[in-house]
Order: structure tokens, then C-alpha cells, then sequence
């Protein structure tokens, strides 16, 4: 009997915490969808916002992938320009140094080539070498 008692009532006190529990419940699941229907709306916005720059960052990242194409083409052509001029000045060393040769050993055919003009070299025009490059003294 005792328990027909308890239940009596209790039972009204536990339906009535349950619905207490319910209500609020429902009141926080309601609260949860507002806040994510704002977030949703947020993020659209953020996203629509965000869009014409993402556009943008992409058209200038491709650009900057071409910059860097051209700058290590450019490079390139830096380095076969030195190239140019090292081989340029080998060529203009090997060349006076030939000529310093002809007129070391022929001293008399170049002052007799020379000498045809109004400038004739001197015979006692010696050859200078430096490690260099050679030239006329």
C-alpha cells in the first residue's frame, strides 16, 4: 500500500518535472536552430562576400606562376649573355695573342705591313703578355 501511496503521489510530481524537462528541451533545440540558421546565413553572406577576391587571388596566382616563368627564362638568358661575352673575350685573347706571335717572330713583315702608311710602326716595338690578355706595348 505503501508504494500505491508513494506513486500517488509522486507521479504527478515526476510527470510534471518530465514535462518541466521537455519544455526545455525544446526550448533549447529551438534556440540551437536559430543560431544555426544565423550561422547558415552568415557563412552565405561570408561566401558571396568572399567570392569576387577568390576570383581574383586565382587570376593573380596564375599571373605570379607566369612572372616566375619569365623571370627563370630571363635568367637563363642572363647566364648564355655571359657566356657570350666570355667566349667573345677568349676569342679577342686568343686573337691578340696570335697577332703578338706573328709580330714577336716576324717583326720586319708586320713593320713592312705597318709601314705602308703614314702611322709605320717602329721595329723596336716589344710585345707586352700579361695573364690576362695581351696587348701592344
Amino acid at each position: 500500500m505503501l508504494q500505491v501511496r508513494f506513486i500517488k503521489t509522486e507521479a504527478p510530481r515526476l510527470i510534471k518535472k518530465a514535462e518541466e524537462d521537455i519544455t526545455d528541451v525544446e526550448r533549447t533545440a529551438e534556440r540551437l536552430r536559430t543560431a544555426e540558421e544565423q550561422l547558415v546565413g552568415d557563412v552565405c553572406n561570408h561566401l558571396a562576400d568572399v567570392q569576387p577576391m577568390v576570383t581574383m587571388l586565382s587570376t593573380l596566382t596564375g599571373q605570379i606562376q607566369e612572372l616566375e616563368k619569365y623571370s627563370q627564362y630571363l635568367h637563363c638568358l642572363a647566364e648564355i649573355e655571359d657566356l657570350r661575352f666570355l667566349l667573345q673575350f677568349r676569342l679577342v685573347e686568343l686573337l691578340l695573342v696570335s697577332v703578338t706571335d706573328i709580330y714577336c717572330a716576324e717583326p720586319l713583315y708586320v713593320a713592312y705591313v705597318c709601314g705602308r702608311g703614314k702611322n709605320a710602326l717602329p721595329l723596336q716595338r716589344a710585345c707586352v703578355l700579361t695573364s690576362e690578355l695581351t696587348f701592344w706595348a
